[in-house]
């Protein structure tokens, strides 16, 4: 059986059967096949030499590169987990060491320890409950986000 021809389609004979491939399905198959030449994981120095020129800035500290347009593109890093890691528990540092030192000092303003003309005037009693509440909703506010997050949001 045999089916029309058109600019855009190819014949390709195999035994009896007449198999009709488009450009398109070409196009295709040549960049599934140009991806796979492509290495899966560019982690170290010695990785670079498999990826093609193409892909390279040049940049050693982010050697690799994505072009996007003409005059657009984006450089990476060969490791960037590293670089997130370090962003990460810095952030994480930094949140903890002023949270602590709220917290620590939070009672003491709250009784006036440091100014006594410039103070709430709580009781110690008093400061100790609201330091203690605000500990009990810092700690409970991303469960409740969460579960908005998930159950009512996520849907």
């Amino acid at each position: 059986m045999t089916s029309p021809k058109s600019d855009t389609t190819k014949e390709a004979a195999s035994g009896d059967d007449e198999m009709v491939v488009s450009d398109a399905v070409l196009k295709t198959s040549k960049r599934h096949s140009e991806r796979h030449d492509l290495p899966n994981a560019v982690n170290k120095a010695e990785d670079l030499d498999k990826v093609p020129d193409k892909y390279l800035s040049g940049d050693p500290k982010k050697p690799l590169v994505l072009k996007v347009a003409p005059n657009e593109s984006y450089t990476y890093a060969l490791n960037p987990v590293k670089y997130c890691v370090l962003a990460i528990l810095t952030i994480e540092g930094l949140e903890r060491l002023a949270y602590y030192g709220i917290n620590n000092t939070e009672t003491e303003f709250l009784t006036g320890a440091y100014n006594d003309e410039w103070n709430p005037g709580l009781s110690p009693s008093a400061a100790a409950a609201f330091t203690s509440s605000s500990v009990a909703i810092a700690y409970t506010t991303p469960f409740l986000g969460g579960i908005i997050a998930d159950g009512a949001i996520g849907k």
